[in-house]
């Protein structure tokens, strides 16, 4: 492995992924037109391939009753696909500031539902980040068409990273087969999508291997997935576009789904059953040799790192008679729970309680991840109340923002709240070292003075009348009157995004 290699692989476990692997863009010689590596990035000889593992509780204990129930599951949108975007964008800044061009791709949300063009695929991302993956010896394509890990089964999610440096490529997958066609996926799909309109058996060849698996009709898979429809209604035998809109015009939406052909499998070599539990498939995995006074100091570090305000760990036994909030509904081993608060210090930015919830989704899923990773099952994003779980534990202060962890780990009991300092004047380089170090590659400053000045002149060019409130913000928009009027005017202003103080 060369230099640059191992630094690439460093840096993105540094940043969070779980699984980082090579593919040489010659792996992808079969791809369509628009969705091969050369045909977004010309001079691509790499690709990149991070993957971030799922909490197996969030997929074993999510979509429950009804796939529609998506609960723990949520934690794949509030906080995994965004993390795994902000590792692809750090990893393709830190090639750049190297030399080299490379083009992050986003997680795959979107897709193009009709082919394009001389692309002639329906349902198509930007780039197949599941065969990316097979293709970057990370693993292999199973029955369902999902891509499986040896450590993680599906329980993943995978983005891509184009790149014109030239890495060393890692082997493609030989291990253990990772796919025993045990059709549990064929057994839950609620739309029966592998039985139903299956045109044929696919036949993909990457890296010298091949992968069979069937071709579904992605509008039937879709039905729920993508456009909310009720799993409820009598799926007709043909879906197509025309009956995807009718059926919403009809009935409405109800809501997404877990994926039920992700939640039933899992690689031969880690699967195991306790039909007590939940009726998915576990994760066989190691409790790793931790202390809990080493786990308790992990999850402070965390907090600490991720600027949270308050942390509590309580004992399952302090809501035994709690006639709202019974932990065990929600994982049924659990043994502690953990509880983390911000502060809402601006009430009057609408934006900020927002910027809070982001945070929270982070650091929930930093800490479960962490335990999950050394061994213990934990949960978040369930439909517990946070707040009585705050004012269970001692720690409610009703200008928090609360989100709760459960795990079935016994830790020491604490409550942890940060100290607050003396105000002291603040220094521009201070701020600025801040924010280089959260990822900011500029960072200026303006005085009240000078803003005064600039709201004035572009005051004169009637883009705006004098009555109208006046408001911006670094996307380069100008808001009108439904943008509240800053009461008391800041004394100095911050970028990247503007920050009022």
């Amino acid at each position: 492995m060369d230099r640059l290699t191992k630094e690439v692989k460093e840096y993105a476990k540094k940043c969070g992924a779980d699984l980082v692997g090579i593919a040489p863009v010659e792996r992808f010689k079969n791809a369509p037109a628009r969705m091969s590596p050369k045909d977004l990035l010309p001079s691509a000889k790499s690709v990149i391939v991070v993957g971030i593992h799922h909490l197996d509780a969030s997929v074993e204990l999510g979509g429950e009753p009804s796939p529609h129930d998506t609960g723990p599951y949520d934690i794949q949108c509030t906080a995994m696909n965004p993390k795994l975007d902000d590792i692809a964008f750090l990893l393709g800044r830190f090639l750049e500031e190297k030399g080299y061009i490379t083009l992050p791709i986003p997680v795959t949300n979107i897709w193009r539902y009709k082919g394009y063009k001389d692309l002639k695929v329906d349902f198509a991302p930007d780039l197949a980040h599941r065969y990316a993956a097979v293709a970057a010896g990370l693993g292999e394509i199973g029955w369902s068409g999902l891509f499986l890990s040896p450590q993680f089964g599906p329980r993943q999610r995978i983005n891509s990273i184009i790149t014109e440096a030239e890495l060393t490529p890692d082997p493609i997958y030989s291990g253990k087969p990772l796919c025993d066609k045990c059709m549990e996926c064929v057994k839950h799909c609620p739309t029966d999508a592998f039985r139903k309109e299956v045109k044929r058996i696919n036949k993909i060849e990457i890296g010298g291997k091949i992968f069979k698996f069937p071709d579904t009709n992605k509008w039937r898979c879709a039905w729920a997935e993508n456009f909310a429809l009720s799993l409820d209604l009598k799926i007709p035998e043909k879906v197509d576009e025309k009956v995807i809109l009718h059926t919403m015009e009809k009935y409405g939406r109800r809501g997404g789904e877990a994926g039920s052909c992700l939640k039933y499998c899992m690689v031969p070599e880690r699967r195991y059953y306790d039909n007590k539990y939940t009726s998915a498939p576990h994760r066989r995995k190691e409790k790793l040799n931790v202390s809990a006074r080493e786990i308790v100091n992990k999850i402070k570090e965390i907090a600490k790192e991720n600027s949270i305000d308050l942390l509590a760990i309580g004992n399952k036994s302090d809501f035994k008679s709690h006639p709202l909030v019974h932990p065990e509904f929600h994982l049924p081993d659990a043994e502690s729970i953990i509880c983390l608060g911000i502060k809402e210090a601006n009430e009057e930015n609408p934006d900020f309680k927002g910027a809070i919830l982001r945070r929270l989704n982070y650091v929930e899923f930093e800490i479960g991840h962490y335990l999950d990773i050394i061994g213990y099952s934990v949960i978040t994003r369930t439909e517990i109340a946070d707040d009585l779980v705050a004012r269970q534990l001692g720690v409610y202060e009703g200008d928090f923002c609360f989100t709760t962890v459960l795990i079935n780990a016994k830790l020491p009991e604490i409550a942890w709240k940060v100290k607050k300092e003396k105000r002291a004047k603040i220094e521009k380089e201070d701020l600025r070292r801040f924010s280089k170090k959260r990822g900011a590659d500029l960072v200026g400053f303006f005085s009240q003075k000078r803003f005064e000045e600039f709201k004035n002149n572009i005051l004169k060019t009637k883009l705006l009348s004098q009555k109208e409130n006046f408001y911006i913000e670094d996307k380069g928009y100008i808001y009108g009157p439904y943008i509240p009027e800053i009461k008391s005017p800041p004394s100095s202003i911050i970028g990247v995004n503007f920050l009022y103080f």
